[in-house]
């Protein structure tokens, strides 16, 4: 009788038919080289009595010389039961699931058997398994001769294991070892949900967070039977009450219960709610109804301000950005609040194609998170950085400036054609100009016509503008090359389009500079940052009550980092001129920000339009993000912050 590991190993000696060491298999399996020594013995007997061979050698290892007889005894007497080696991290999903679902503890020892690995192996897996819990807000608890179980919230126990089962639930097949899901209870909930959702044409939701429903309330079957029943505070249950999808909730809440003769709490109806407020798909077409919850929409009005001030490139203007973000964070809030993970399958991509604008998002975050009283995970943070990426590129591509293109080839005529039809279908914002032979350039050539860049399929010599050598064909890699001069380039054209507008230095003089002011609360700093806007015209009173009223409905969203608040409101409220005022605290003060609190730093901003004062802000986050820059102004004087708004001015 062959275990599931022999099982195993005769399978990937079927697939690799060459030799294979008794080490890789220790290694690859995660036992000890004594445990494949004795699962190869059994195997030898196995092979031998079904004409088959297991052939040795002290260097290279064994190897299995079979038939396809043997193939089809193998595959007729285990084929259904074969599996194949789990990695280290699908044995850490494994676990998780084995933890989730038993009520009591797990030992090691029933681990190691599960997964046929060492004690040691499970160890060393279940580090990682503690890793991730406590990155969920879960504990993995040891019970003295029990073993391990998972310790938390019930919300976040349930949330966390619908996070592991939907990355291990494919193609509608319920996978092994999960006791609590068969085939017949995922149907059931599955026709709950129609039979609910078909009497609402116009209500969508995407599959991956209707799988997320399908998962809670399976879970929440589970639970129930066993008593582990979840809260929710009555004020929320309230809010979410007034939700047209608490009805839909109900609904499905009632089929279920029908279907498995159960009785869920109210709380559950909350929960439900809460799937189907951040499962909803939402589209363009929503935007303007969002756009009637101010708050949301105010804030993200600050928040793409910010981020324009901070990349340096005006994204005020962009509707499609803003409807986006509308309809993104509208649903997301909701997962955000409640912590019911989203996970991002472009997240990876996302990081890799706009590592700039990921920095970007997450020094500027703070704003909607303390608006919404939320903090926003990686996944969330990808999909924001992927709006603002591409309204960055919307930005460029109309604006996009024309490369003036000479092709050089040996000829000047047969390849230059070839090269000039590739260059052309694969950049339309290259324009070639002309071609050459080598040997037919004039240096003046270049400057009379305004030539950008040479691209060329043979050496030559230097010329007044960059040269790329390329092959006639435009290779992949000819293609990386023309790809990393043109991103340069693309950087080149946002950095010289910067220094659009007024400096910092110009908008902020010295008599808009306040240095040690005394202020007993926040609303007294606000006011002594806008008082010298007051008296050098910059702004009309009004102003300074706009921001105080803006302060109490949204609570503390000016204040942008460690000790700074940057006070503002819309330029209808009073603004006069572009300015700013520049007011240091003697003691610092308390803003309510859970974060960055106190606030030694106000700094107030007034625009006349969304952009006029994006290149001075840009100067300004060139200090407030310089850790040295910044202490110099916690331990300087007024004349120290002038001579860094000289310096950072001339950038």
């Amino acid at each position: 009788m062959l275990s599931s590991r022999q099982r195993r190993i005769i399978s990937h000696m079927l697939q690799n038919k060459g030799f294979t060491s008794i080490r890789e298999f220790s290694n690859l399996f995660h036992v000890s080289e004594r445990s494949i020594q004795y699962d190869l013995e059994n195997i030898e007997y196995y092979a031998k009595n079904h004409g088959a061979q297991v052939k040795r050698d002290k260097r290279s290892g064994v190897q299995l010389i079979s038939s396809s007889a043997f193939e089809q005894q193998v595959a007729g007497d285990h084929g259904n039961e074969m599996t194949i080696y789990l990695s280290p991290e699908e044995r850490k999903e494994k676990i998780l699931i084995t933890l989730f679902e038993s009520l009591k503890p797990v030992s090691s020892g029933q681990l190691a058997s599960l997964l046929f690995v060492s004690r040691r192996t499970i160890v060393e897996d279940l580090k990682e398994v503690h890793i991730w819990l406590s990155e969920h807000d879960l504990e993995l608890d040891y019970m003295q001769n029990k073993g391990f179980h998972i310790k938390g919230e019930e919300q976040r126990y349930r949330e966390s294991y619908v996070e592991v089962l939907i990355k291990h639930y494919q193609g509608g097949v319920v996978p092994s070892g999960i006791q609590i899901l068969t085939s017949s209870e995922i149907a059931l909930i599955n026709r709950s949900i129609d039979s609910v959702l078909e009497k609402e044409p116009h209500y969508s939701i995407v599959q991956t967070a209707r799988d997320g429903l399908v998962f809670h309330i399976a879970i929440t079957v589970h639970r129930v039977r066993n008593e582990c029943n979840i809260t929710m505070p009555e004020e929320e249950l309230q809010k979410l009450a007034k939700e047209k999808e608490f009805a839909i909730a109900e609904r499905i809440q009632q089929e279920v219960e029908e279907q498995f003769s159960l009785k869920f709490p109210e709380s559950e109806t909350g929960y439900i709610t809460l799937h189907l407020l951040g499962a909803k798909q939402a589209d363009l077409e929503m935007a303007d109804e969002f756009k009637k919850e101010e708050s949301l929409t105010d804030s993200l009005e600050v928040f793409i301000r910010h981020m324009s001030g901070y990349m340096g490139i005006d994204l005020t203007t962009d509707s499609t950005l803003l409807n986006g973000l509308l309809v993104h964070l509208k649903p997301a809030l909701y997962r955000l609040r409640f912590h019911m993970r989203n996970e991002n399958p472009l997240k990876q991509e996302i990081q890799e194609r706009y590592p700039n604008t990921i920095a970007a998002v997450n020094s500027n975050l703070s704003l909607m998170e303390n608006a919404f009283n939320v903090t926003f995970n990686d996944d969330e943070t990808a999909y924001i950085a992927m709006h603002i990426g591409s309204a960055i590129e919307r930005k460029l591509e109309k604006t996009r400036y024309e490369f003036r293109v000479l092709l050089v080839c040996a000829s000047g005529v047969g390849t230059s054609q070839l090269l000039k039809s590739k260059i052309e279908n694969y950049y339309p914002e290259l324009k070639v100009y002309d071609s050459f032979s080598v040997y037919d350039i004039d240096p003046n050539y270049f400057t009379a016509n305004r030539i950008d860049l040479i691209i060329t399929t043979i050496p030559t010599p230097e010329f007044p503008v960059p040269v790329i050598k390329v092959s006639p064909f435009l290779t992949k890699g000819d293609r990386e090359k023309l790809n990393g001069f043109l991103n340069a380039e693309r950087e080149n054209a946002i950095e010289s389009g910067l220094s659009n507008g007024p400096a910092l230095n110009e908008l902020l003089p010295e008599s808009c500079i306040r240095w040690n002011e005394q202020a007993a609360n926040w609303e007294e700093a606000v006011r002594k940052s806008v008082e010298p806007l007051v008296m050098n015209g910059i702004v009309t009173q009004e102003y300074e009550q706009a921001i105080i009223e803006q302060f109490k409905i949204n609570g503390p969203y000016m204040v942008i980092d460690h000790g700074v608040a940057l006070p503002h409101a819309k330029p209808s409220h009073g603004v006069k001129h572009p300015g700013f005022s520049f007011v240091k605290l003697r003691h610092p003060v308390y803003f309510g920000h859970s974060q960055y609190d106190p606030v030694k730093f106000v700094i107030c901003l007034a625009t006349v339009d969304p952009h006029i004062h994006l290149n001075a802000l840009r100067q300004l986050t060139m200090i407030l993000q310089d850790h040295e820059k910044m202490e110099q102004l916690r331990e300087g004087n007024k004349h120290g912050l002038m001579e860094l708004l000289k310096d950072v001015s001339r950038f």
